[in-house]
């Protein structure tokens, strides 16, 4: 890569594009950028870098001095910059390229993949490779707490990257070991609705003449389901499934951390974990994941434990941001109100969060605020959300959050409402503007409930809004 280089990102704020962002800056090459909002990654680019952010999109915001321009994956091709730069002839890449371009430097590349649980996935093992003092470059989906970064430049030999699969983008890059966690039914609009269409994108990434390592959750039914296909591969699997290469004994749940056992019959492997800040049978099985590659690296393995015992979480995934007293409407003190911020957008994602909350230890009800995520979403999993839901202890709905979608189905948060309420679902609340969320909170709340904030879009924002703005919520 030439240094001094003039770039633009059209959307920005986007967790993976300005992770892009800051790696560029770190170049030394000059970057500027556009979206609709201004957010927290922007604001950090800005205060830190010589970054240059433009707010909304305009051809004026194309220079013809750019050597190049990237895009979300949400920007659509009629877009007004996208249109400018054809005009000057500026080369425009595609994300996965850009991905691609970065990682091709670096002499080993480890991917994760998969459905779910990739960022809190990179994260562990980004911190473990610190632990074991390799700075390996990375590009994440998240802000992982014990760095407060998405991306590194770090050394030439490692690079760890998040791989997205929700546009085929993944596709474009090339790796030498994978994780695979998850395959389920989301962004099936890029797979034409058809779950062995997004099996086979994934069974194409794996069998790349690059890849030698290849770890598998094997509690997943639809991973079993490929490993038959995976052509001469060193294959490593994990799981609480006791055919597991690595197993998953012992596992419990407190307040604020997992404890568990690794066992690895073949090499006499025994170990005892305890990960704080992370909570859920999910993040047990993305832990030993990351676990695995330090295994067979050679890494120090009580640097290893060290590094999962001194965890900090990653934002907005199953994030414990305290007890609470709460004092409701009637002035009385709810007493021992725990809250969580989780990122979790698919069905089968916010029924792991429930689950979990569910077990935290002596808590009453779970009162999930639900913001569902992208009106194809909704309208492709709608029965399979109502299935979920309709088990909640306590739900509040917000708007759709559209994700720059068109809505061309008409699908509503009051059509989730209303077919809840048809299948005779008591203890659910919509809400059509966010300040009566925190009414219904100061109504419905009792000692040792759990307040769970659902959900991929601006619900964070709204949490922040309604905890620190607010003299009701006192932290304990």
């Amino acid at each position: 890569m030439i240094n001094n280089k003039k770039i633009h990102i059209i959307g920005v704020g986007g967790i993976c594009m300005s992770g892009i962002a800051k790696f560029f800056l770190e170049k030394n090459f000059f970057v500027s950028g556009s979206d609709l909002k201004k957010n927290e990654l922007i604001e950090k680019l800005e205060k830190f870098y010589k970054f240059k952010f433009y707010l909304n999109h305009n051809k004026y915001n194309i220079k013809k001095d750019l050597h190049f321009i990237t895009y979300s994956s949400s920007i659509k091709k009629n877009n007004v910059e996208i249109k400018e730069a054809k005009k000057y002839n500026i080369p425009i890449i595609k994300r996965g390229n850009i991905l691609n371009t970065i990682t091709s430097n670096y002499k080993n590349i480890i991917s994760i993949i998969g459905t779910h649980g990739k960022t809190t996935t990179t994260s562990i093992l980004v911190n473990i490779f610190m632990y074991n003092n390799i700075n390996p470059g990375f590009i994440n989906g998240g802000i992982m707490k014990n760095l407060e970064i998405n991306s590194n430049i770090g050394n030439k030999n490692y690079f760890i990257i998040e791989s997205d699969e929700s546009d085929l983008s993944f596709l474009k890059l090339n790796s030498n070991i994978t994780i695979l966690t998850s395959i389920d039914d989301d962004h099936m609009n890029s797979y034409n609705n058809n779950i062995e269409n997004l099996k086979n994108s994934f069974i194409k990434f794996i069998n790349k003449s690059s890849n030698r390592i290849i770890i598998l959750c094997n509690d997943d039914n639809n991973i079993n389901s490929i490993i038959n296909k995976i052509k001469n591969k060193k294959i490593y699997t994990y799981g609480f499934n006791k055919f597991s290469d690595f197993i998953i004994e012992n596992y419990k749940q407190y307040f604020n951390y997992i404890k568990f056992k690794i066992i690895n019959k073949k090499n006499n492997l025994n170990v005892n974990i305890i990960i704080k800040n992370l909570l859920g049978k999910h993040n047990a099985l993305n832990a030993v994941a990351s676990f695995i590659i330090s295994y067979i690296k050679n890494m120090n393995i009580k640097k290893t434990i060290k590094s999962l015992y001194n965890f900090k979480g990653v934002k907005n995934r199953m994030d414990l941001m305290g007890k609470f007293n709460v004092i409701n409407y009637k002035n009385e003190i709810k007493k021992n109100i725990t809250i969580i911020n989780d990122y979790g957008h698919h069905y089968n994602e916010i029924y792991q969060s429930y689950i979990t909350c569910k077990n935290i230890n002596n808590i009453n009800n779970v009162i999930m605020i639900f913001q569902p995520h992208r009106f194809s979403r909704i309208f492709n999993l709608f029965k399979k959300f109502i299935e979920i839901l309709f088990k909640v202890d306590i739900i509040i709905l917000t708007k759709i959050f559209s994700a720059n979608e068109v809505n061309y189905n008409n699908i509503t948060s009051n059509k989730i409402f209303n077919e809840l309420k048809k299948i005779n679902r008591k203890n659910i609340f919509i809400c059509k503007k966010n300040d009566f969320i925190i009414k219904i909170l100061l109504k419905i709340l009792n000692n040792n409930d759990v307040i769970l904030f659902q959900g991929a879009g601006d619900i964070h924002k709204i949490f922040k809004e309604i905890i620190n703005n607010n003299n009701k919520f006192i932290k304990i």
